[in-house]
């Protein structure tokens, strides 16, 4: 479980855990902690479940599917029901709708699915202009499809699919539904759909925006944000900081990405998770996921959403081990603590970035500080093996601390006295 060092500014003794256990509410957690979920619309006791653990965190934010096929069965036959159902249940969350797939019945491909993009772009901004003027403030921002550089996925033109998306045609669905959007609702955010961004036989997702930018003009000024998904290879097995073989960093993920489209936008990240599978423990998945976070907001990134909140119930591939939970939404993994210590740590704080040299911490050991009037929080980690490190005490009257580091993160909260 991860443990979170709270000096002498909680009743907690040094070194041990706070209690995040069911049911404790972080009011008005820190912005930017996300959970990528599908509320189930079908159960609505599995859903209040779900929310509830939701909240137990100390999530304020998620990242849902608002699915056209769901809505428009046939042209011009609208039921909203099964949308209304998660909408609904939201409330109170600061949303972001990942608007998609396609819809078979706007495809004359032969084998069409929900995941082949509709013939006439029209027909998608259509249905996206209407939900946002159905949900209005219930809906803050607006994903365009999910992954659309994965052809055989979520963008599948063809019969075979082509293994990567098309950037040309994601580019012309784009634009128009940005369009309807933005003039159902002026104030709502649109996003361009995170890309899975490692060139894994796909086009990789900075190339993929890039490509779209230079077949329209209009792509990015269309654009709000971009969002982006910084999965290693899957199945995710290494750390955000690695940097071996075909891995790129976190931190480099984003450079290319800002790159990629002008470093003019905001950049989320939409997904992100490693599954507690194979070679990685539970205990691993926590500790990564907290430390892509934290690398994440020390770069500015705009939202963080953990991919997802409960394991599949079938957990025999790495697909059906991301949660935050265990199927059900009622036992916690580590994971799920990860994310609720941050809410319990740094809310109310801004991120200052990266901290290392700051605090004259020895090569491969990673700070990230977040401060507001209250005093500091510093997340300490390393990839190194284990390390002391000598961190300020709380009060004057306290000497320095020494917290042992690992893989797994450390928190380290200070009082302003010691600010000087």
């Amino acid at each position: 479980m991860l443990i979170a060092v709270l000096i002498a500014c909680s009743s907690h003794a040094p070194g041990l855990a706070p209690d995040l256990g069911q049911g404790v509410v972080v009011a008005d957690a820190v912005g930017g902690v996300c959970v990528s979920v599908q509320l189930d619309r079908w159960n609505p006791d599995h859903r209040a479940t779900m929310v509830a653990a939701l909240q137990s965190m100390g999530v304020r934010e998620l990242r849902h599917d608002l699915v056209w096929s769901y809505v428009e069965r046939a042209r011009g036959e609208y039921d909203w029901s099964t949308e209304d159902s998660w909408v609904d249940a939201a409330s109170g969350f600061e949303v972001i709708a990942m608007t998609g797939y396609g819809n078979p019945w706007a495809s004359s491909d032969p084998a069409a699915d929900d995941y082949y993009p509709p013939d006439d772009p029209a027909d998608f901004a259509t249905f996206a202009g209407l939900a946002a003027a159905r949900y209005g403030e219930s809906i803050d921002r607006y994903e365009i499809w999910n992954e659309p550089n994965s052809g055989f996925r979520f963008w599948k033109v063809g019969d075979p699919p082509a293994i990567s998306g098309d950037p040309v045609g994601y580019a012309s669905l784009f634009v128009p539904a940005a369009d309807a959007i933005h003039a159902a609702r002026p104030e709502a955010e649109v996003e361009v759909g995170g890309t899975f961004f490692l060139p894994t036989g796909i086009i990789g997702g900075a190339n993929f925006v890039r490509q779209a930018a230079n077949s329209n003009p209009a792509f990015l000024q269309s654009a709000d944000a971009v969002a982006y998904h910084p999965y290693t290879t899957y199945p995710p097995r290494v750390g955000p900081e690695d940097d071996e073989g075909d891995e790129e960093p976190i931190w480099q993920m984003q450079a290319d990405m800002r790159d990629a489209s002008g470093d003019a936008l905001p950049l989320a990240v939409t997904e992100a998770g490693w599954p507690s599978w194979g070679t990685v423990s539970e205990d691993d998945q926590a500790a990564m996921l907290l430390r892509g976070f934290a690398l994440a907001q020390a770069d500015g990134v705009k939202d963080y959403c953990a991919y997802t909140l409960e394991d599949f119930e079938d957990t025999d591939n790495p697909e059906g081990d991301f949660g935050l939970y265990r199927y059900g939404a009622t036992e916690r993994k580590p994971a799920g603590d990860a994310w609720a210590s941050i809410g319990a740590n740094i809310d109310g704080m801004d991120c200052n970035g990266r901290a290392e040299e700051a605090l004259g911490l020895p090569d491969g050991v990673f700070a990230v500080r977040w401060s507001s009037d209250s005093g500091t929080a510093t997340l300490l980690w390393t990839t190194a093996g284990e390390q002391k490190v000598t961190v300020l005490a709380s009060t004057g009257l306290a000497g320095p601390e020494t917290v042992t580091v690992s893989e797994t993160p450390v928190w380290v909260r200070q009082l302003p006295q010691r600010f000087e």
